[in-house]
């Protein structure tokens, strides 16, 4: 019997190869395209779940108030991990470390190299982390001053395939570091960014042999692994406490406040944005999102097989009416019309499976992703796919099977039952759900562009444009950065340079300061330091109130100009210069330094806009500066770009010479949001074929089960124009329909994807508009070739139809 089946599906495969191929189609464009999103939110949902017993591993973040102002950071002091491991018995393991993220400078024998992502770990790192070790001593790869493990690929890449265990390299053309150990590349999976492990030993051999003691200083990562069955907001709870008493502060009465909380490794990627995160990333909403479209798709894709197959009813009401009349049950009946649906989604997937191998590098591309599909090691991922097909399956045969097996033999004969009006209704309800997902894809895509152009073309306090940063590396360069600079701003071309300690794009130290007047209340304050070039010549930032900096006026060695935000949170917009804000409410206070206002400066993003301008102060220092800013001002930048690698080379043959430019900087802090809105229109695209297929399929349905009605009324004198116009009418009404349904859903959703946005726009109007165009003009065109085609047939041969 089950071999009759097959057979009987196969015959009706080929007897209906139109109505077939837009099945097979739609379905194989459904799983291609459903399947890869779930593939990207599965590997967005395994970041940092390979380390070992990973579920114990946490990492230690600060929110609170200095002050007035809120602290949300995910660093925190140097001296917090090894203090807690001593006095919190709960802790398993803990490791401290300190990342660098800028180009570095690396020579291995006669080779150069620029590499970023360099973390100054401690001996514990490898301990809490697994990453697959490859040569070396594990246990004692990071325990003497400048040691040094690679990561794989640096390895090969400074030393070819020799083993470097015992090599020598040196960094930023100062410090040689000894190779101790290899390790397997950092995988994509982790919100850990690094590609060589350099011994904390080394930065306490440079100089800072009282980072364990200090607890004003946030720059460094601390994470814990818990001892097994230990409730992480208890032990959170205990290390608030532990770290106000390491303070010398009574934690009820403190000026400042401050709660110590444990973040789960796992959920780090997907569930946090705090300031000095280790990478950029993503967002849960995100996953939701895709989720539901990757389902959305699927349902689509099912609700064509299912409308298709209900639509072909009359055709197939003689073969139900025989079989029935001839024995056969309604349970085989839904058996045979279910394993059709069954097959058709197997015979789907394989299709699917062959277009993925295809596809994935393109969408590698796209999501920035490195995702591959290895069936043999990743059997879980088969077993799930063949487990959605099988759903699929029965989930889009299931309404077609009820219904073809309900039809009764006698009146199907007799003509006095009709086979596939009674259905229209539901049809209609399936095509409505469609085209709701459609339209709420277009908008959803538009909302994701606007804002992205939003955050291009937003004012950000600074003019961007032409201008780029050389890092000054090491301390040769910093002592002669005035020197360089010099030389380089009598190139032609470049219209100003200045030094600073940071640049726009970057993330901002802040400190605990006591503005005059606020007692013994710190607020945190972000500071860095700058030359009198930088803030009005160089970047273009604008005086609202007082001066800029003089190399004139020696009181200038303690002055500071202030940020809008800052002014405006401190009440001293009627009179701010003069003001005065200090690093200790200690007067006495033997290193107590006490800055004055000069000036103040309007507000300048100095991050993403993600993030809200936190007040700031620029201070006068042209000491030890870690970058010099070079605008430029020539429509030939490449020509200045060489005269100017030309004289750095000439100045430093040692160092390569490398730059960034600002433009580029910011705008890859809107990475993940650009692939995401290119990923949504590929999917908006994909969607509408994929409606398109259904509409196209129920078009001819409808032509040619009112083909005579059609005769007659082009015999009674009816145009082709009103035809088509009868005949497409129920389907736009069923799409306005469904846009009026997607405008508020998409809105609320668009509304709280935006509000990730400190600054964001507003979802434009005309998105709405443009769903509605997007998803009406596709299915009007379908409708009408297949209308008009019926239509335009000789009336006689409709009039013998059946």
């Amino acid at each position: 019997m089950f071999k009759n089946f097959i057979t009987i599906t196969i015959r009706n495969f080929l007897r209906q190869k139109g109505f077939s191929l837009i099945n097979l189609l739609g379905l194989t464009l459904g799983l291609t395209i459903g399947f890869m999103i779930l593939l990207y939110v599965y590997n967005e949902l395994s970041y940092d779940k390979f380390h070992k017993d990973y579920q114990r591993i946490y990492r230690i973040s600060v929110k609170g108030k200095l002050g007035e102002m809120p602290l949300n950071v995910a660093v925190t002091p140097g001296a917090m991990g090894i203090h807690l491991k001593k006095d919190l018995p709960e802790l398993e393991e803990y490791t401290m470390f300190e990342h660098r993220g800028g180009n570095q400078l690396i020579q291995a024998g006669n080779e150069k190299f620029y590499d970023q992502h360099i973390i100054y770990a401690d001996t514990n790192f490898l301990k809490i982390f697994n990453f697959k070790w490859l040569n070396g001593n594990q246990k004692e790869a990071l325990n003497n001053p400048y040691s040094v493990v690679l990561t794989e690929s640096l390895a090969k890449k400074y030393f070819g395939d020799k083993n470097p265990v015992g090599e020598t390299i040196r960094l930023n053309d100062q410090d040689i570091l000894n190779v101790t150990g290899v390790i397997e590349d950092f995988p994509q999976e982790t919100h850990l960014l690094g590609n060589m492990l350099i011994s904390f030993e080394s930065r306490i051999k440079n100089g800072d042999a009282q980072v364990f003691d200090n607890w004003s200083n946030f720059s460094y990562y601390t994470y814990v692994k818990l001892k097994p069955n230990i409730d992480p907001l208890k032990c959170s709870q205990k290390m608030t406490s532990l770290t106000y008493s390491y303070m010398g502060e009574d934690e009820s009465k403190s000026t400042f406040q401050i709660k110590l909380y444990l973040q789960a490794i796992s959920e780090i990627h997907l569930h946090s944005n705090l300031i000095g995160e280790l990478s950029t990333n993503s967002d849960y909403s995100y996953i939701f999102i895709l989720s539901a479209i990757a389902f959305g798709i699927l349902f689509i894709a099912g609700i064509n097989f299912m409308n298709l197959s209900t639509a072909r009813s009359s055709s197939r009401a003689k073969e139900v009416s025989i079989r029935k009349i001839i024995g056969s049950s309604r349970s085989q009946l839904i058996f045979q019309f279910t394993l059709e649906s069954i097959l058709f989604s197997l015979l789907a997937l394989i299709f699917s499976m062959a277009l993925i191998e295809v596809l994935l590098p393109v969408f590698n591309d796209i999501t920035g992703k490195q995702i591959t599909l290895n069936y043999f090691e990743n059997s879980g991922i088969l077993c799930i796919f063949f487990g959605i097909a099988l759903f699929l399956g029965i989930f889009s045969g299931s309404y077609p099977a009820f219904f073809l097996s309900a039809f009764k033999p006698i009146k199907i004969m007799n003509k006095t039952q009709k086979a596939g009006p009674s259905n229209k209704l539901f049809r209609n309800i399936l095509v409505f759900f469609q085209f709701t997902i459609s339209a709420g894809l277009i908008i959803s895509t538009i909302a994701i562009y606007s804002q992205l152009h939003f955050v291009k073309n937003k004012e950000l306090g600074f003019d961007k444009r032409n201008i780029f940063a050389i890092s000054l590396r090491n301390d040769d360069l910093k002592k002669r950065a005035s020197i360089i600079e010099d030389e380089i701003r009598q190139i032609s071309g470049v219209e100003s340079t200045s030094l600073s300690s940071s640049v726009p794009g970057m993330n901002l130290t802040g400190s605990s300061l006591y503005p005059e007047g606020f007692g013994s209340d710190p607020w945190m304050i972000y500071r860095f330091d700058v030359d009198e070039n930088f803030i009005e010549k160089t970047m273009g930032m604008k005086i609202i109130t007082g001066r800029n900096f003089s190399e004139n006026h020696y009181s200038d060695s303690n002055a500071i100009i202030a940020n809008s935000t800052l002014i405006r949170d401190l009440g001293w917009q009627d009179d701010p210069i003069g003001k005065t804000i200090s690093n200790s409410e200690d007067e006495e206070e033997t290193k107590r330094e006490v800055f004055h206002i000069i000036g103040v400066v309007e507000d300048f993003h100095f991050r993403s806009m993600h993030e809200k301008i936190e007040p700031t102060i620029i201070h006068f220092q042209k000491n030890e500066p870690e970058f010099l800013i070079v605008r430029l001002n020539t429509k030939d930048i490449n020509s200045t770009m060489d005269q100017i690698g030309k004289k750095w080379d000439f100045m430093n043959p040692d160092l390569p010479f490398n730059y960034n430019f600002l433009e580029d900087s910011f705008d890859s802090l809107y990475g993940s949001e650009r692939k995401l809105g290119l990923l949504l229109v590929y999917l908006t695209i994909f969607a509408i074929i994929i409606a398109s297929l259904g509409i196209l399929g129920l078009a001819s349905y409808t032509a040619e089960q009112r083909t005579k009605e059609i005769g007659i009324r082009k015999v009674l004198g009816a145009s082709i124009f009103s035809i088509s116009r009868m005949l497409t009418l129920e389907y736009l009404k069923l799409i306005i329909i469904a846009n009026l349904v997607a405008w508020p859903i998409s809105y609320k959703l668009m509304l709280m994807w935006l509000q990730n946005f400190y600054y964001h726009t507003s979802i434009p109007v005309w998105s709405f508009l443009m769903a509605a165009i997007l998803t009406i003009l596709p299915a009007l065109v379908i409708i009408n070739i297949q209308t008009i085609k019926t239509a335009s047939s000789n009336p006689a041969k409709a009039l013998k139809y059946e």
